[in-house]
């Protein structure tokens, strides 16, 4: 998961975005990928009450 991210072996700011790090270029893509997920859970953590809304074509059978 996201913790087993090592943020000191590339010197990461863990509060930026891949897209702006001076790194970011040498990280491989699921490094990229577990450090937004590690940034998105870090800013969720944050709110309390969090609503979830899923929308998708659906309706009844016919």
């Amino acid at each position: 998961m996201a913790k087993d991210i090592d943020m000191e072996k590339e010197k990461c700011e863990e509060s930026q975005p891949c897209d702006t790090c001076e790194t970011g270029s040498t990280c491989s893509a699921k490094e990229k990928e577990d450090h937004e997920e590690a940034r998105l859970a870090q800013n969720l953590f944050r709110i309390r009450n969090k609503i979830m809304v899923m929308s998708g074509k659906g309706g009844v059978g016919k």
